[in-house]
């Protein structure tokens, strides 16, 4: 059993688009299945897969652990350095230096200003 507990980046999408996101070795048919038998439950509830999840709210999971390995985002971070002009809850305003990229190729680990952001 796996239980993940949504947060606010989560919330307001469909039990179905969430999972699939989450866990991409999780078929579609077999999340599908596993909802209709009551195998995931949305705060110990039986749920539909086409139900919103919340911030707060608990998935349970009684699936095999190999399908419910998480998808790992993975970036090397080359340097953290970054010259932030204003910031708040929804906005980062930066003075990005000449010659950085903006976005790096996925092909090559670079130095850009996405990484130093999420760095």
């Amino acid at each position: 059993m796996k239980e993940i507990k949504i947060n606010q980046n989560d919330a307001n999408q469909r039990l179905d688009k969430f999972l699939m996101k989450t866990f991409p070795k999780l078929g579609k048919s077999m999340m599908y299945k596993a909802i209709r038998n009551k195998k995931i439950k949305v705060n110990r509830k039986r749920c539909t897969f086409d139900q919103k999840i919340q911030e707060n709210d608990s998935i349970l999971l009684f699936l095999p652990p190999d399908v419910l390995e998480e998808k790992k985002v993975e970036t090397n971070y080359i340097s953290s350095k970054l010259d932030v002009i204003y910031e708040d809850e929804n906005i980062l305003i930066v003075n990005k230096p000449y010659g950085l990229l903006s976005q790096s190729d996925q092909s090559q680990n670079q130095d850009c200003l996405v990484n130093r952001v999420q760095a």
